[in-house]
């Protein structure tokens, strides 16, 4: 726990460097018992960081987990997109109901000259979220310090609460949060 967050993760439980080469059914299997078998104590909020796609540990999790909802992220970039177009229409067909869109690495923000450059594209959140009646809920930059603060197990939102990363991840936090309450 760090921050008052809880992680798992198989990464946490391998040494460094040992890869997991696993197919599907194994990962489904894994995904399952951190969600059952972990001691998660009193939550306000499960968060599944899940793969791109829909395949076994998707399927599994809809099948098996009471899921109240799916937070869809995606980069800007047309094969991330055609990617979560399909996990949109999963999520539909097995009845997820869907909170909104995040669309990740938006763009990057020069911290010299402040320039934006959308690097992966332009829209491509916000127009998917449009094609499918959903909220796009927040467009986080693609940002450097982010990656730093990360590395260091720091919050960035804790480490420079005044840079536009954080206060797009506050903004995030807050429309999910709302949407939440109202589900």
């Amino acid at each position: 726990e760090a921050y008052g967050i809880r992680a798992i993760s198989m990464g946490l439980l391998l040494d460094q460097g040992q890869p997991v080469i696993w197919r599907g059914p194994m990962l489904a299997k894994m995904v399952t018992q951190f969600l059952f078998n972990v001691v998660w104590g009193e939550l306000d909020l499960l968060i599944l960081d899940l793969p791109p796609g829909t395949g076994d540990v998707q399927i599994t999790l809809t099948q098996t987990a009471p899921l109240t909802s799916a937070l869809i992220v995606t980069t800007p970039s047309d094969i991330a997109l055609e990617d979560v177009r399909r996990g949109v229409e999963m999520f539909r067909q097995t009845e997820v109901p869907l909170l909104g869109m995040v669309e990740n690495m938006s763009h990057f923000v020069c911290h010299k000259c402040h320039h934006s450059s959308p690097i992966f594209g332009e829209g491509g959140g916000e127009r998917t979220a449009a094609q499918f009646g959903i909220p796009l809920l927040g467009q986080i930059p693609l940002d450097s310090q982010l990656r730093l603060c990360a590395d260091e197990g720091k919050p960035l939102v804790e480490s420079a609460p005044e840079s536009s990363t954080a206060q797009a991840l506050d903004n995030l936090a807050d429309q999910v949060a709302e949407r939440l309450a109202h589900a």
